[in-house]
């Protein structure tokens, strides 16, 4: 099996980020051994979740690339919850915007 390279981590992360990305290092491990279960997985998305989308939701605010910029949703967000789905292989969070919409996604 043909490996692909790792990818590469940028400069200029966050530490929330920086933390993200040193645990899905450990997920892409070619080792299965070494890898987080699934629980891990769980567990760290619920002890870092609300911090990491926090600042992927900065991060992505590229409002200097665009006229109008794009309105934050800091403190927008309520009810989150995240759950596996897919036998643990995927995820969802689901929360209520603005206290009526709903909104979500899967990773």
């Amino acid at each position: 099996m043909a490996q692909k390279p790792p990818a590469t981590r940028p400069d200029n992360l966050s530490n929330d980020i920086k933390k993200l990305w040193d645990h899905l290092e450990l997920c892409w491990n070619i080792d299965p051994q070494k890898r987080p279960s699934a629980a891990d997985a769980v567990n760290f998305l619920e002890e870092n979740g609300r911090r990491i989308a926090q600042s992927l939701s900065d991060d992505l605010n590229m409002s200097h690339l665009r006229e109008e910029p794009v309105p934050s949703l800091t403190g927008r967000v309520t009810d989150i919850s995240i759950r596996p789905v897919s036998e643990g292989y995927s995820y969802v969070w689901t929360g209520t915007l603005d206290g009526s919409q709903k909104v979500g996604s899967n990773f």
